[in-house]
């Protein structure tokens, strides 16, 4: 079945963009267990552990964050509350994307009657859209019934 929002090379493109330093740290591990014919290899073994290590490091950086998102994203458009939040106050927090910066808000939002305030909800912000990430302005977005503190952009 075809995803609605991107085409299938799109969808293989990004899973092995997420899923690369992962497999990179299985192979090289496999490949020093492989290549270990007597004793004297063991230096080799290290070093394939240690490569692997690294990149299991990276793949928890960079990639595990973007997966937990995308899933999250997936379970609250079938179940999520839709609500109005109004952003209290934007931070930025110096990182940046292809030159895009990240800004950290702080949300004030209600489910089910109770207010709930989210101190961190980072959001990459394209130069256009500056300015609608401005303390007083409203977003909307998905709340989990299960835990309030975890929503996504409606």
């Amino acid at each position: 079945m075809m995803d609605k929002e991107k085409g299938f090379w799109s969808r293989v493109y990004s899973f092995g963009r997420r899923w690369d330093f992962l497999a990179i740290s299985i192979f090289l591990v496999i490949s020093g267990v492989l290549n270990l014919k007597d004793e004297n290899d063991y230096q080799e073994l290290e070093l394939s552990i240690l490569g692997a290590v690294i990149f299991l490091i990276l793949f928890f950086v960079f990639s595990y964050p973007e997966i937990k998102y995308d899933r999250l994203n997936k379970k609250l458009k079938k179940t999520g509350i839709k609500t109005m939040a109004e952003i209290l106050s934007v931070k930025q927090t110096g990182k940046y994307v292809n030159e895009m910066p990240y800004f950290r808000l702080e949300l004030k939002y209600s489910v089910h009657g109770q207010e709930v305030i989210k101190k961190k909800f980072d959001v990459l912000v394209s130069y256009p859209e500056l300015g609608y990430y401005s303390p007083g302005s409203s977003l909307e977005l998905l709340v989990d019934p299960d835990n309030v503190q975890n929503v996504v952009f409606a």
